[in-house]
C-alpha cells in the first residue's frame, strides 16, 4: 500500500511544516527541538551533486531517528515499514521529513541542482545500518 497522508501513529513518518520569515533582507527558516523536530540531532550530513538518474539511501536505521529537509532543489523518498509505504516530494526547505527507526528508504528523483540535509539521532554507526532490504523485512516480520 503506498500513501502519501499524515501519520496514523507516531511511529509512522510525517511532514512538518517548519516556519518560514520573509523580509527585504531574504528569508529565514529553521526548525528547534520540541516544535518542529521530535529528537536531538548528533549528527548531520548533506546529500548534493546526485548525477541524473542515481538513487541514494537504500537502507534502514535499526534504531536511529532521522529528520531530512531539501534545502534547494527538489527529490523524492520512498519509505517503507515492510507494511505500508510512504511516497515523498521535497521541495522547499519550508517543510521537514521526519522518519521513524526501521524505516527502509529509497531517494530518487533529484533536480540537479538538489541539497538535502539529514539530521540524524545518533553519531555513524555502520552496525547501525540495515543495508539489504530482505534482512529488513525478516528484521520487521520478528517484531
Amino acid at each position: 500500500m503506498v500513501t502519501r497522508d499524515q501519520p496514523a501513529s507516531p511511529r509512522d513518518p510525517r511532514l512538518v511544516e517548519l516556519p518560514i520569515f520573509p523580509d527585504d533582507r531574504g528569508v529565514l527558516t529553521f526548525g528547534e527541538y520540541g516544535d518542529h523536530l521530535p529528537f536531538i540531532p548528533k549528527r548531520y550530513y548533506v546529500i548534493m551533486d546526485v548525477p541524473g538518474g542515481k538513487t541514494r539511501g537504500g537502507h534502514a536505521h535499526s534504531r536511529y531517528h532521522s529528520f531530512l529537509v531539501c534545502l534547494k532543489g527538489s527529490c523524492h523518498i520512498a519509505l517503507d515499514n515492510g507494511q505500508k509505504v510512504w511516497e515523498y516530494r521535497l521541495d522547499s526547505p519550508r517543510k521537514g521529513l521526519y522518519v521513524p527507526p526501521m524505516h527502509f528508504n529509497r531517494l530518487s528523483e533529484f533536480s540537479s541542482d538538489a541539497v538535502l540535509l539529514s539530521l540524524s539521532s545518533g553519531l555513524y554507526d555502520r552496525s547501525e545500518y540495515v543495508l539489504a532490504y530482505d534482512e529488513f523485512t525478516r528484521r520487521v516480520n520478528r517484531g
